[in-house]
């Protein structure tokens, strides 16, 4: 789905009528929602037979926890850990069961886009059953796993829970869902996170900055730094993307000093169509622009015919790395995770 407008005003910029009114009918929905929530997040989980390290977000849509979860990888690779991927396989029709997502086989359509991201990385497991693909990943020698997404989900004990947050977009207009972006009370969810990252730059995150010194949790700054062929300097850009916020990839582009000419926005993980194709790529030959997208949007075009194919061909994918400013103390986080885990091992019997 897109995200109503209301969802993410816009920094400084009045509500309008209009919008309270919305605010105010979605209220008792709202609070609904995030109490059931709060109360599913209290429940016990069931211990995993090897760490897991958590990467979420306290709202629906992107704040960039994928290239989070890449970069965390490292750290823990560092650590002399052999980290695994576990995630549920937003969009893919073979996610009904846990499975080793295989990047070179599995399309988007069959595990979701964001997985075989991962895969490129490290081994991925998808699927609904967690604690079974985290069995999984142990059985073939991994020794902690990596959770993208599942912060609000109870099932499996976590032993961190790091969340992500854009620093240029916040919590949206603070509201639970499906009056705004939270997936629950901010307060009631912070209660569960272990550590903040805040991603660039900006003031909307200045509330959760906040918050989290009140509570006691880390934080910690991080960028995304965007590798830019030389060759699209100078040129008339198309840019397209179907992620949680594309307005984030078109302005990043445009702070680079690119000469980004034409934009298109999907929703998040949109499957794109051989319509979708033809018609970007006729926008694309009408205005003499250069298509360009980010990795996660071409991970739904990969191995794929006819005019999509065209159009994975003609565009050029746009990366991005997640650096920490502090790399140090984040490792020195989650070494501390992963002894307290070893430490309580001994307290811990499995079925």
């Amino acid at each position: 789905m897109k995200a109503p407008d209301h969802w993410w005003p816009e920094p400084g910029r009045p509500r309008g009528f209009g919008t309270l009114l919305k605010q105010a009918l979605l209220f008792p929905a709202s609070y609904v929602y995030g109490r059931a929530v709060l109360q599913r997040m209290a429940l016990p989980g069931k211990p995993p037979v090897i760490p897991v390290v958590c990467i979420g977000n306290f709202v629906a849509g992107g704040a960039g926890k994928t290239p989070t979860a890449l970069a965390v990888y490292d750290v823990l690779a560092d650590l002399g850990l052999t980290p695994a991927f576990v995630t549920r396989g937003y969009g893919g029709a073979l996610a009904t069961s846990s499975f080793r997502v295989d990047a070179a086989r599995h399309r988007s359509d069959e595990v979701g886009d964001e997985p075989l991201l991962l895969a490129q990385k490290g081994e991925t497991f998808v699927g609904p059953d967690r604690l079974t693909s985290i069995n999984s990943a142990a059985e073939l020698g991994a020794t902690c796993v990596l959770f993208d997404d599942g912060f609000q989900n109870p099932a499996i004990d976590k032993n961190l829970s790091i969340i992500v947050v854009d620093a240029a977009m916040g919590v949206g207009n603070g509201l639970t869902h499906p009056g705004g972006p939270l997936r629950a009370p901010l307060k009631g969810q912070m209660h569960h996170a272990d550590m903040i990252v805040i991603i660039g730059k900006g003031e909307a995150a200045h509330p959760v900055v906040r918050l989290a010194a009140r509570a006691g949790k880390p934080i910690l700054a991080a960028e995304l730094a965007m590798h830019i062929p030389e060759a699209l300097r100078g040129k008339p850009l198309f840019a397209y993307s179907g992620i949680g916020h594309p307005i984030k990839f078109f302005s990043a582009l445009k702070r680079q000093g690119l000469d980004v000419a034409k934009e298109r926005g999907f929703a998040d993980h949109h499957p794109y169509s051989q319509e979708d194709a033809r018609e970007l790529l006729g926008i694309a030959r009408e205005r003499g622009a250069m298509l360009v997208t980010t990795e996660k949007d071409a991970m739904r075009l990969r191995g794929r015919t006819g005019a999509l194919g065209e159009l994975r061909e003609a565009s050029t994918v746009i990366g991005a790395d997640l650096t920490f400013e502090d790399p140090a103390y984040l490792k020195s986080l989650l070494g501390d995770a992963i002894r307290q885990w070893r430490r309580d091992m001994s307290l811990v019997e499995f079925d």
